[in-house]
């Protein structure tokens, strides 16, 4: 009949609000988990699949709608960006973009000096300038004769001062310094040059 009517008003859909909460974390010098939340609206059209868009390497989900992935192949100590977006039948939402420094071995030290004491040598160092995202957990010296290279002593501290111990008082040595984090061994620093030893004569 005439009066046996009804009126409905039907929301337009549109497209979904951002993924939420997007955070990266690095799990080693090259590879980054990364997870985020569902959209706070999601336009009135269920998600369909979630895009990541990576600066490097790829991210491997383990479903369309899954809430995580994981990114390999990315470079050490390099900036690294992350974006996602959710898709419906409508369209693509607004991209959430997360940014990080992927950790990496540290720099190089740097040999201040060299005090040479009989048949040790004292050697102070400054830290490096990028120490990979990770504290630096040690440093180690090399200490190589220049008159014969199988003459080679190997000193390890974890602060910035090391004493090498057991040099020939009669020959000069090449010293080079790494510095070591939780990813292992960083870069060398410049060879310093150490003379020989020589004793005060008596009077």
């Amino acid at each position: 009949t005439a009066t046996n009517t009804a009126q409905a008003v039907v929301q337009k859909m549109i497209v979904s609000d951002a993924p939420r909460n997007l955070d990266v974390k690095a799990t080693s010098e090259t590879s980054a988990a990364v997870t985020w939340a569902t959209p706070l609206r999601d336009g009135g059209s269920p998600i369909i699949e979630y895009v990541t868009t990576s600066s490097e390497g790829r991210c491997t989900t383990d479903s369309p709608t899954a809430l995580s992935c994981t990114v390999t192949g990315v470079t050490a100590g390099k900036n690294f960006t992350i974006s996602v977006k959710a898709r419906t039948k409508v369209g693509a939402s607004e991209v959430a973009t997360a940014t990080i420094t992927m950790p990496g071995r540290p720099g190089a030290p740097t040999i201040a000096s060299v005090t040479r004491s009989g048949t040790s040598a004292t050697v102070p160092l400054t830290a490096p300038s990028f120490d990979g995202g990770k504290a630096v957990t040690s440093y180690r010296i090399n200490a190589i004769s220049t008159l014969d290279s199988k003459d080679a002593v190997v000193c390890s501290s974890t602060s910035l001062t090391c004493t090498v111990q057991g040099l020939a008082m009669s020959s000069a040595y090449n010293l080079t310094a790494r510095a070591y984090n939780s990813f292992g061994e960083g870069a060398a620093s410049s060879i310093y040059f150490a003379q020989a030893f020589s004793a005060v004569p008596s009077e």
